[in-house]
């Protein structure tokens, strides 16, 4: 029988790049334990969320060949929690997945302005739903000065999972994947992936 490449695609934060240092170590991370890393290049400028599902799935259609991981940080974990619920992968890990969803529209609306084509597409977001459909192995990594609705949220969907899940609060951190605490448990949670 043919082994499968091992590919992690790996997503960035809102108007981040996959090639800046904090996600190239990302990638060195999952290469260490025999698996390549694909950096995903999101038009940031073409959302909302559904947007950026449709044009993640089409760059990047599913290959029988290959034993898919995917690694999201931000507005690129909400993209990698979508897609996990309507495609199948080894193993997703979420870093300070934000709350953007349905039952997060006011609070969202609050914050910051949003136009109408966005308040609609958050709004069919039902987190709770959206959380069954993620069946696979999941791993929530949240810094301890996330916003707190983040936390919550993450919190939330620890509970909500069916699957193997883990919940790692980052200690002394905010939003912040480039911080070297943040990086060294994302480390440790791809070399607890045990694969090589």
């Amino acid at each position: 029988m043919v082994e499968r490449e091992k590919v992690v695609y790996i997503l960035p934060g809102f108007l981040q790049k996959p090639t800046e240092n904090q996600y190239l170590n990302i990638g060195i991370f999952y290469q260490q334990h025999g698996i390549r890393p694909v950096p995903v290049e999101i038009d940031w400028r073409k959302g909302p969320f559904s947007s950026y599902v449709q044009t993640f799935q089409e760059g990047y259609p599913v290959n029988e060949g290959e034993e898919r991981y995917i690694f999201g940080f931000s507005f690129g974990a909400i993209v990698a929690f979508l897609d996990a619920g309507q495609r199948s992968y080894k193993h997703a890990l979420l870093s300070s997945l934000p709350a953007y969803f349905k039952e997060d529209i006011e609070f969202v609306k609050t914050r910051r302005a949003i136009s109408k084509r966005w308040e609609e597409d958050i709004a069919s977001l039902d987190f709770n739903l959206l959380a069954t459909k993620v069946t696979g192995p999941v791993s929530l990594v949240v810094g301890q000065f996330d916003r707190p609705e983040l936390i919550v949220r993450n919190q939330r969907l620890f509970e909500l999972l069916s699957g193997t899940k883990g919940l790692t609060i980052v200690q002394g951190v905010g939003h912040d994947l480039s911080d070297p605490t943040y990086q060294k448990v994302v480390s440790i949670q791809v070399a607890n992936l045990g694969v090589n």
